[in-house]
C-alpha cells in the first residue's frame, strides 16, 4: 500500500517531507502535537527513500527529547508552555541532521 501511495502521489509526499524538514530545522518555536506530526511525515520520507540525510536521523530519539519532561531535565530551571515551544523548536535545530543535496 505505502508503494502504491507512494507511486500515485511521489511529488505530494515528497513536498510534504521536505517542508516538515524546513519546519522543524528553522522553526522558532513548536506545539508538542505539531512537532509530532512534523517528525512523523520526517519519519515516513525518510523510510520512502525521499529524503537523505549526512548521517542517520533516530527520529524516536528526538520524539522522546522534545517530550516536556525531557526538556525541563536540559533547563536550568522550571519552563511554562511558551518557553517549552521555544526549548523544542531549539533542540530540534541542534538534532536534525543536515540534508543531502
Amino acid at each position: 500500500m505505502r508503494k502504491l501511495a507512494l507511486d500515485k502521489n511521489r511529488s505530494s509526499r515528497e513536498d510534504d517531507a521536505y517542508r516538515a524538514y524546513g519546519i522543524l530545522k528553522y522553526a522558532r518555536k513548536l506545539a508538542m502535537k505539531e512537532a509530532m506530526t512534523l517528525l512523523s511525515r520526517l519519519m515516513a520520507g525518510c523510510a520512502d527513500g525521499l529524503l537523505r540525510m549526512e548521517e542517520p536521523c533516530a527520529v524516536y530519539r528526538l520524539m522522546l527529547g522534545i517530550q516536556p519532561a525531557n526538556l525541563q531535565k536540559l533547563s536550568s530551571r522550571p519552563l511554562g508552555r511558551e518557553e517549552l515551544e521555544i526549548a523544542r523548536a531549539s533542540y530540534l535545530r541542534a538534532e536534525l541532521p543536515a540534508l543531502l543535496s
